[in-house]
């Protein structure tokens, strides 16, 4: 099977677009013919499509955007919790008013799944569509037979993490206007208004400022050169994403970012905080420990941080306490790891990971707002600077020839 996607009209000639899961494209025109619908244009979406394999750093569709996230975890929640089976529930979602990025998502899966492939397989063939942590939660809702709970879980942690960003971008958008509007102000001062300034000092023989010196010659530079500086961007940012592909070279980024002030700390606690909610999942879906640290393992982005994890997934297969594997993870807060060890002594396990994981939540959350807070007024900060540099470069030459000219 395979997901279509494709443009008909009614017999009104009113414009329909869709994607329809069908054996072929023949197959696709009947299941239109039968809905009265005239097929204009028919094509099979590529990660869907029966050997075609994507070429390394070049995804596709690339990741999911969030919201498309949020509105596909929130109706498989409500579709699975109605009863719906997952195949049921997804030809809804197709035939929904969701986004098409929705509905391609829906309709590959789909298609996955009527070739005999469970939900996490099908969704893990995205390639980085999905975050890991979601297609390993849905493989332990899979396995426990919880896979509505599951989904309700994470529906409400998407919506959660994107409530979040949205406080960070709404911080950004005020500085980024201001940002932009002083650019073009200070481009127009540097390419038009600077330079008949700096030809009447030549003029009367007056040396120019320092700071003038500078910010004609940067403004210089760039009106020349913004083609090259352009370019050079562009491959920075494709070489850039190919070399942290590259396994030796992702695993220093992964080290250096860690190593950052503030990123680092971030991370962790994101990481902390993927973690303990896949394993909290997996627990309350009454699956093994070794099970649930598995899971909880794959839900993990970055590379060293995963290789703590699978060192604890190790010590847990050979007998070791829970939370004395735990310890192995560096990004686990240790009231995390003391909550989890009072579980495993309670027998209570399961609702004491679940704490732990609404505590490293609560922790990155915290962590967030702070950085949300103080992002405009120092990014206001750093503005106001770079204007000030910029008019000071342009008064200053005023002022000398006020005195050049004066009596």
């Amino acid at each position: 099977m395979t997901a279509y996607s494709y443009t008909a009209y009614t017999n009104s000639g009113q414009r329909r677009r869709g994607v329809l899961v069908a054996d072929s494209e023949t197959h696709v025109r009947e299941i239109l013919s039968r809905q009265e619908l005239f097929p204009e244009e028919i094509h099979a979406t590529e990660s869907s499509v029966p050997g075609k394999r994507r070429r390394p750093g070049f995804p596709v569709s690339g990741r999911l955007r969030r919201e498309d996230l949020v509105l596909f975890t929130r109706q498989l929640a409500v579709l699975l919790d109605a009863g719906l089976p997952v195949d049921a529930a997804l030809e809804m979602i197709m035939q929904s008013e969701s986004g098409s990025a929705v509905k391609r998502l829906a309709a590959r899966s789909s298609a996955r799944i009527r070739e005999g492939q469970s939900l996490a397989r099908a969704l893990r063939a995205e390639e980085g569509a999905l975050p890991t942590y979601f297609c390993a939660a849905v493989a332990a809702g899979e396995r426990s037979g919880a896979l509505a709970e599951v989904f309700e879980t994470l529906a409400e942690f998407a919506e959660t993490r994107r409530t979040e960003t949205g406080k960070i971008a709404n911080a950004l958008l005020y500085p980024a206007f201001v940002a932009s509007v002083a650019v073009i102000v200070a481009a127009i001062l540097v390419i038009h208004v600077a330079p008949e300034i700096v030809a009447m000092l030549q003029t009367a023989g007056q040396p120019l400022p320092l700071i003038t010196e500078f910010t004609i010659g940067v403004g210089a530079f760039i009106h020349t050169h913004w083609i090259s500086l352009a370019a050079a961007g562009v491959l920075g940012l494709l070489g850039a994403r190919v070399l942290t592909r590259a396994s030796t070279t992702r695993r220093h980024w992964e080290r250096l970012v860690l190593r950052l002030p503030g990123v680092g700390r971030l991370v962790r606690l994101s990481a902390a905080a993927q973690y303990l909610r896949t394993l909290a999942l997996v627990l309350t879906s009454r699956l093994p420990v070794v099970e649930a640290t598995r899971c909880a393992e794959e839900a993990i982005v970055n590379g060293l941080l995963r290789e703590e994890a699978a060192a604890a997934h190790n010590m847990l297969e050979s007998g070791h306490p829970l939370a004395a594997c735990l310890r192995k993870i560096s990004a686990l807060p240790p009231i995390t790891i003391r909550l989890i060890d009072s579980g495993e002594k309670s027998s209570r396990l399961a609702v004491m990971t679940e704490r732990a994981a609404w505590m490293a939540e609560e922790r990155f959350n915290a962590d967030m707002n702070r950085i949300s807070t103080l992002l405009e007024p120092v990014l206001m900060l750093l503005i106001g600077v770079l204007v000030l540099a910029i008019v000071l470069s342009v008064l200053l030459p005023i002022f000398d020839l006020q005195t050049a000219f004066g009596p």
